[in-house]
């Protein structure tokens, strides 16, 4: 019985299988592990490596793994994904989920210790088989980029398809020897990121940022088909600045964070490099807590023009909502529009025509009624009392002994009056009212902090995270000038 269960859930499971969307081939032969090499320069390779370059790629590898378990410690922390941090570089939890980011330093993981070979012609057409190069600084490449990669079939620049995967640095990418946590502690020191990166020339002579060997890896494997689950969706290419992607590449920092649509961020593989360095050297950019502004549902709808940074399209969007409501407040434009004050007005000189015969009977009765009746909610048009009181006034000054419960009437004044001031109070908040005014002031209070999340995070978050938040409010500050390409 025990043998016929298993049988059968062997054939359900071949099934399924067969049954199932099948896997592409690329994905199916990497399943085997990848292996990674280093081409040397003892047969004078074209691309061959020294050994002090060997010893640098070894040791950035190892360097990049290890950058790549900062990025994930901090991607894990839950809620991370509300951080401003994580809007800047990746568009927000409307845009990007941290298991997403998290899978793509995965891939970095996958890196291991090359072997040391003379030669690639062994690993043509091997789709498992990744070598490192070293650009000589006669190739016009070594002044345009700081590494490039080659995919087994995948034609760039109208070059022919390459037949071996390469990681090929050039001497700008291999120029700066630091290791990940010597750059962030100089960005954490000055706050400045041009500080993590070492400035150099370029081949043809020109002045470039260096990056430290784990920055331009990180990028790098983003591109190499080798080491993705499926090539065919999780290829990147350098995503371009503009609505369009009609710019440049963007490889700068401002670039990545306000240049770049939302939706593309979490596809440009430079700003999981810079999204590294700053969690190692600012993880509170990423703490739950850190958010000032509002949250980022409105995305790139709300920024039509690139030149507007994004904090502070979203900061003006959300306090003109809030207070847009209180200002147009309804309840103001009733009383302003109150027509039951036009309408004696209109009856008053109707009034006057029977001058004597009816007002003098119809008026003992009515004010009687109507000024209680008035008094009561009719706190909002003080027209009505001077109204009533004019009439009185001018024909039955004597007659009326109605005089006494005039006196009586002070009675139903402060009844009507002071209590009933409780209800403009809760209409005219902002005025005198100390005591009746304490029931409504806390809605309000409360509907006001809600509108504005800067004055509550800043209040409730740790010290340090709220001032990094607030310099990070309208984007992470500073730029690295002439830093080359990475393709």
């Amino acid at each position: 019985m025990h043998f016929l269960l298993i049988a059968a859930t062997t054939l359900i499971s071949s099934g399924l299988a067969v049954r199932g969307s099948p896997l592409p081939p690329s994905t199916l032969e990497q399943r085997a592990a990848v292996k990674f090499h280093v081409l040397t320069d003892t047969e004078g390779a074209a691309e061959g490596c020294s050994k002090d370059q060997i010893a640098q790629i070894k040791a950035g590898i190892a360097d990049a793994k290890k950058l790549a378990d900062v990025a994930i410690d901090v991607l894990q922390v839950p809620k991370m994904e509300q951080s401003n941090g994580f809007f800047l570089l990746f568009g927000g939890s409307q845009n990007a989920k941290p298991n997403e980011i998290i899978k793509r330093f995965q891939f970095v993981k996958k890196l291991a210790t090359p072997d040391e070979v003379a030669s690639t012609d062994a690993f043509e057409n091997s789709k498992t088989d990744v070598t490192f190069t070293c650009v000589p600084a006669t190739d016009p490449k070594a002044s345009e980029a700081n590494a490039n990669v080659a995919n087994i079939g995948r034609a760039t620049g109208g070059a022919a398809a390459p037949t071996v995967n390469l990681i090929r640095l050039t001497p700008t990418g291999l120029g700066n020897t630091a290791t990940f946590t010597e750059a962030a502690a100089k960005l954490t020191e000055s706050g400045k990121i041009q500080d993590a990166f070492l400035l150099g020339k370029a081949p043809n002579g020109k002045k470039v940022a260096m990056p430290f060997m784990a920055f331009t890896l990180i990028h790098e494997i983003q591109h190499v088909d080798a080491m993705m689950d499926n090539p065919t969706i999780d290829h990147f290419i350098d995503e371009k600045t503009g609505l369009a992607g009609e710019g440049d590449t963007a490889t700068g920092l401002q670039q990545v964070q306000l240049q770049l649509r939302d939706s593309r961020k979490k596809r440009n593989p430079q700003n999981y490099s810079f999204f590294a360095l700053y969690a190692k050297s600012n993880p509170e950019f990423f703490s739950p807590d850190c958010f000032i502004g509002t949250t980022p549902p409105l995305g790139a709808k709300v920024r039509r023009s690139l030149g507007l940074r994004i904090r502070e399209l979203f900061e003006r969007v959300t306090k003109a909502k809030p207070v847009a409501k209180p200002v147009a407040a309804k309840p103001v434009a009733k009383p302003v529009a109150a027509k039951p004050v036009a309408k004696p007005v209109v009856k008053a000189p109707v009034a006057k025509k029977p001058v004597a015969a009816k007002p003098a009977a119809k008026p003992v009765a009515k004010p009687v009624t109507k000024a209680p009746v008035a008094a009561k909610p009719v706190a909002k048009p003080v027209a009505a009392k001077p109204v009533t009181k004019a009439p009185v006034a001018k024909k039955p000054a004597a007659a009326k002994p109605a005089a006494k419960p005039a006196t009586k009437a002070p009675v139903a004044k402060p009844v009507a009056a002071k209590p009933v001031a409780a209800k403009p109070a809760t209409k005219v908040t902002p005025t005198k009212p100390p005591v009746s005014g304490k029931k409504a002031v806390p809605s309000k209070a409360k509907a006001v902090s809600s509108a504005k999340p800067s004055a509550s995070a800043a209040a409730t978050c740790k010290s340090k995270t709220c001032a990094s938040c607030a310099n990070i409010k309208k984007g992470i500050p500073g730029d690295v000038q002439n830093l080359l390409g990475f393709d």
